[in-house]
């Protein structure tokens, strides 16, 4: 309990806070939409540059982190991409496009602007180093993964070499990707980063935790304000999309970092708990991107954010972390 109360509370507290000045409309639309550009293109691949240029990059290259994130991402992603695809499409008329929401929805963690902040309190610095491995697949492999599936399925005659160069382009100009990997070649070649800019690098990862975590609540106060009354969602899906994901997804996570690689304790205790945190903007992104109807996918942020406090706070208490 002491451990909820000291690190988890901090965290559910600023997205809350976030929320409150949202509803207040002490910060507004503008607001949100400029901290969330701010962390998510300054602050928060700051401090994954910090933390991956002076870690081992063979400890960011782990095999058993590797696998025991990327297996629950894909296990989920493709779990609930083949359980909707075609039973769901009827309904819903989206087909490969639909279910390739789906699986971002019962894969897709807030790993960077809500597990970055909560491991860092619960474990420490240690503790990033499987976070940017963590970072890395998710916003780079699973949202390619996203992109490829849609762009395979499209109308559109696209071909493939066309499809993979916007994939990479965007992987290019995606500091949350480019940061940690120039920090990571930095590392492998033993290269050390100028007190100077080192010093600077400090200044903006200091505010990433805070800013990322009252941007959260700012993005969950607007999302509900475009949620329509009369919109009437698929309750069977909306639960079983949250099972995999809030359940799920860290069950499947920490039996391969525990069982199967037998990661350090603190590291297999942090990939679950970055694993059970709720799903994050990418899905939201992707249903923007291609013109998708976004209240389903905006619901199950807003249900898995409220669902986690008790998901992750369970797994605080039962968990050791060391």
């Amino acid at each position: 309990m002491h451990a909820v109360l000291s690190s988890a509370f901090p965290v559910f507290a600023l997205i809350f806070l976030g929320w409150i000045l949202a509803k207040r409309k002490i910060l507004g639309a503008s607001t949100s939409s400029a901290l969330t550009r701010y962390v998510a293109l300054i602050a928060l691949p700051a401090l994954l540059f910090k933390v991956s240029s002076s870690a081992p990059w063979r400890d960011l290259l782990n095999v058993g982190v590797v696998i025991s994130v990327g297996g629950g991402l894909l296990i989920c992603f493709f779990t609930a991409f083949f359980v909707f695809y075609g039973r769901r499409d009827a309904l819903r008329g989206k087909g490969l496009a639909g279910a390739t929401l789906d699986g971002m929805n019962a894969s897709y963690s807030n790993a960077g602007f809500m597990g970055v902040p909560l491991v860092a309190l619960l474990v420490g610095e240690t503790a990033l180093i499987p976070a940017v491995t963590t970072v890395l697949l998710t916003a780079s492999a699973l949202f390619s993964l996203a992109v490829a599936l849609i762009a395979g399925g499209s109308a559109e005659k696209t071909s493939w070499w066309t499809v993979l160069g916007r994939i990479a382009r965007a992987l290019a100009l995606n500091p949350l990707v480019f940061a940690p990997v120039i920090g990571m070649l930095l590392s492998a070649n033993s290269i050390g980063v100028p007190l100077p800019i080192s010093n600077f690098v400090d200044l903006l990862a200091a505010a990433a935790a805070p800013t990322a975590l009252v941007a959260i609540g700012l993005f969950l106060a607007s999302i509900t304000e475009q949620q329509p009354t009369h919109s009437s969602p698929n309750r069977s899906a909306i639960v079983w999309l949250l099972s995999v994901k809030m359940i799920g997804q860290p069950l499947i996570t920490g039996l391969l970092a525990y069982f199967v690689f037998s990661l350090p304790p603190y590291w297999a205790y942090t990939l679950v708990i970055l694993s059970a945190t709720p799903i994050g903007i990418g899905p939201f992104m992707l249903a923007n991107l291609y013109e998708y109807d976004t209240r389903e996918t905006s619901l199950l942020i807003l249900l898995s954010t409220l669902l986690s406090v008790f998901t992750i706070s369970a797994l605080i208490t039962w968990l050791p972390a060391s």
